[in-house]
């Protein structure tokens, strides 16, 4: 038998499997990342998506936003507890079979990775009602919005404690916003959490603005009041 046609010998085997590892130790952390881009691409398509429909909703309404808490007496047919996202999903481009539906819909985070969530975003509850009121079938007038571009309308949302609501900020309380993408989980958000533990969260989350644009939302801009108050 010749030379050529000899079996590996035992160094020559052991490099090969160091190569390969070296490889994936090199691959895996790419493929990584291309997966968490993809998800926060399809997140921000998402929110984009949402930002319309509230905007295409409010030119049908009196140039008013959805209440983020709609009055069942006010909107009949949506159930003894509607929800923002019914009053918006027809004018949604990407529409689901159901608001409480699990599949891949303009609801769902692709990153938000808990099996019984109901919603991956929550709409800021500063946006409730018009400022001429204490509660109303509408949510804000655009025209009263100082600053819609940087007004956050709809953001990534959390870990259930408004499961009904699915509030973002309310009452000078950050609630509900969740830090699920860029190396963040999504298991801790801001709710109730003082400013210490918010600047001490890994990655950040993603909003869409009144003006209809998108962005992310890193935790220390969640401090700033001036992103979610009208005025």
């Amino acid at each position: 038998m010749s030379r050529s046609s000899r079996a590996f010998t035992l160094v020559e085997l052991l490099t090969v499997i160091a190569v390969i590892g070296v490889l994936v130790a090199i691959l895996i952390p790419v493929v990584v990342r291309v997966r968490d881009n993809a998800r926060a691409t399809t997140c921000l398509s998402n929110l984009r998506q949402q930002a319309v429909a509230c905007l295409l909703f409010a030119a049908d309404n009196r140039e008013t936003l959805p209440p983020s808490v709609p009055v069942a007496e006010d909107w009949p047919g949506f159930g003894d507890y509607p929800r923002w996202q019914q009053l918006v999903e027809r004018y949604a481009e990407r529409r689901s079979s159901t608001v409480e539906g699990s599949g891949r819909t303009i609801w769902r985070c692709p990153a938000d990775l808990r099996p019984a969530a109901v919603t991956s975003y929550g709409i800021n509850q500063e946006l409730r009602w018009p400022l001429d009121a204490t509660h109303g079938r509408y949510g804000a007038r655009l025209s009263t919005i100082r600053n819609p571009s940087r007004t956050v309308l709809i953001a990534d949302s959390g870990n259930g404690v408004w499961e009904r609501y699915f509030m973002t900020y309310w009452n000078g309380i950050r609630t509900e916003v969740a830090f699920r993408h860029g190396g963040g989980d999504g298991a801790r958000t801001t709710a109730f959490a003082s400013a210490d533990e918010v600047l001490a969260s890994a990655g950040f989350g993603q909003a869409a603005f009144v003006d209809g644009g998108v962005g992310r939302l890193r935790p220390a801009q969640t401090l700033d009041p001036s992103l979610w108050r009208i005025r």
